[in-house]
């Protein structure tokens, strides 16, 4: 009888136990740290004077996974910077019918901070992501132009709204150590006042900008 009893009360406790780990592994929560190099290329009238150029993005991340359904939901920060050159030293443009003006600029920087909401569903070790940023930035480039009817020089150092939707995929290798190729789209929007008027010699300025990336992230969970 007390064989028994003790057989009992061990396989109660078993399975206490059991359903209390079973339940830990459904849901986690842990945090991450994402380097992302990123190919950057103009969309647009940013890309008359900018070539593509590489770039670069931190994230920290606090994360939740679920994997009764398979899912993981991220929030975070991102910083991210990123400067383009021009396409040549000296750029030209019609003024009028038959002449032309030179324009000069210097490189265009770019840093941003925005707040990272993503949503992950992962198949085993493979998971496909969507991603939305959103959050502030700044930007500054100079630019010199002259032709029949002017000789200006003039920069530019604003503040930037930024939007930034991205969709990729991902490898987990470990339980610590992943991988993802994403694609971004990011506009950047001003707040402070560009000359938009002048749009027939300098084609960057302007309220509105944009620019897409690939970029491959290496991604350490803790």
């Amino acid at each position: 009888m007390i064989k028994k009893t003790v057989i009992c009360v061990l396989t109660v406790l078993s399975s206490c136990f059991s359903n209390i780990t079973f339940s830990q592994i459904i849901e986690e929560d842990y945090n991450e740290f994402t380097v992302a190099p990123n190919y950057n290329f103009p969309i647009g009238r940013f890309s008359f004077a900018y070539k593509p150029s590489i770039g670069g993005q931190l994230v920290y991340s606090w994360v939740h996974s679920d994997l009764s359904d398979n899912t993981i939901v991220k929030k975070g920060l991102t910083f991210g910077v990123a400067q383009f050159a021009p396409h040549a030293d000296t750029l030209y443009y019609l003024v009028g019918a038959a002449s032309y003006g030179t324009a000069v600029y210097s490189k265009y920087t770019f840093v941003s901070a925005t707040y990272h909401l993503e949503h992950v569903k992962t198949f085993n070790k493979l998971g496909l992501f969507a991603a939305i940023d959103a959050g502030f930035g700044f930007t500054n480039y100079t630019c010199k132009n002259n032709d029949i009817n002017l000789s200006l020089e003039s920069e530019s150092s604003q503040g930037k709204l930024i939007i930034m939707p991205e969709v990729g995929a991902n490898y987990m290798f470990n339980e610590n150590i992943s991988t993802s190729l994403g694609f971004l789209y990011t506009a950047f929007i001003s707040f402070g006042g560009d000359d938009i008027g002048y749009y027939e010699y300098n084609p960057v300025v302007g309220m509105y900008k944009q620019f897409g990336s690939i970029s491959i992230k290496g991604i350490y969970s803790f």
